[in-house]
């Protein structure tokens, strides 16, 4: 009924096993409990006028508890022959097709909630002090370098794995377009406590090489080239490290003939 990449909801029917002999079992059970009841009916009467012990009376009733048990026990099994979505999610696997045979334990699809994902990072004991339960850090994926996801610390292992490292465990909510996928590499950024004090700037006034990036500045009506160093770019903007000044003025547009050492009018 689904294939891979469709999005499911819960309680979504995903697959339909065939009950066919469960629906006859139904019948046959059906059948037992009318002549059940049927006999349930003649010996209450029989018995009240004393002509049967009243015995019968009962194994016909316990008789009929038991056929009514067979087929709740039925009913059941054919509501569980339709599989539905526990969660919202996307299908990552179809792991069985139309026809197949279906057995206990043998997974049929997978299902992956990406709405919410888990990120782990393995790091050596002398950083585990950074890190706290509960406490929310900077995360950013290899893929979309741009997008700052917090994600807040929910494990911090207590046993080192084969590494010698820690592992410790974030939970992030993804983006509202779900751009973030199961199994993507990414990194978690941490606070120095010697942070340097940095400067966020429009991108477009970024020039110069991705060796050397630049910008120009403007002092005493002139155009002077000035190296800067860039920590991160986010979106239209970027976080300049080194290279500016808190009052620095720089041009962000209209570059065509600009040059160091250009007159510069200020509008």
């Amino acid at each position: 009924m689904v294939d891979v990449g469709s999005v499911v909801n819960k309680g979504k029917a995903l697959i339909h096993l065939d009950n066919s002999l469960l629906k006859l079992q139904l019948q046959t059970i059906g059948v037992q409990i009318e002549g059940l009841e049927t006999d349930v009916k003649r010996y209450t009467i029989l018995a009240n006028a004393d002509a049967i012990q009243g015995v019968q009376l009962e194994k016909a009733e316990l008789g009929l508890k038991s056929a009514k048990v067979q087929r709740a026990t039925l009913l059941e099994q054919i509501n569980k022959a339709t599989i539905k979505a526990p969660f919202d999610g996307i299908v990552t696997a179809k792991l069985s097709e139309e026809g197949a045979f279906a057995a206990p334990g043998i997974p049929l699809l997978q299902i992956t909630d990406i709405t919410r994902l888990k990120f782990t990072v393995n790091i050596p004991e002398n950083d585990l002090r950074q890190f706290k339960l509960n406490q929310t850090y900077l995360i950013t994926t290899d893929a979309y370098s741009e997008i700052s996801l917090i994600g807040k610390a929910s494990m911090i292992g207590s046993k080192a794995n084969m590494g010698s490292s820690f592992p410790i465990q974030f939970v992030v909510n993804n983006t509202s377009d779900l751009k973030i996928k199961s199994g993507m590499f990414g990194k978690v950024h941490l606070k120095s406590k010697t942070q340097e004090k940095v400067i966020i700037i429009p991108a477009s006034a970024i020039v110069g090489t991705a060796n050397q990036q630049q910008v120009y500045l403007i002092k005493n009506g002139k155009s002077v080239l000035q190296n800067v160093i860039i920590l991160k770019k986010i979106q239209n903007k970027a976080i300049v490290s080194s290279g500016l000044k808190d009052g620095d003025v720089i041009v962000t547009n209209g570059f065509i003939n600009l040059f160091d050492g250009a007159n510069v009018t200020v509008n």
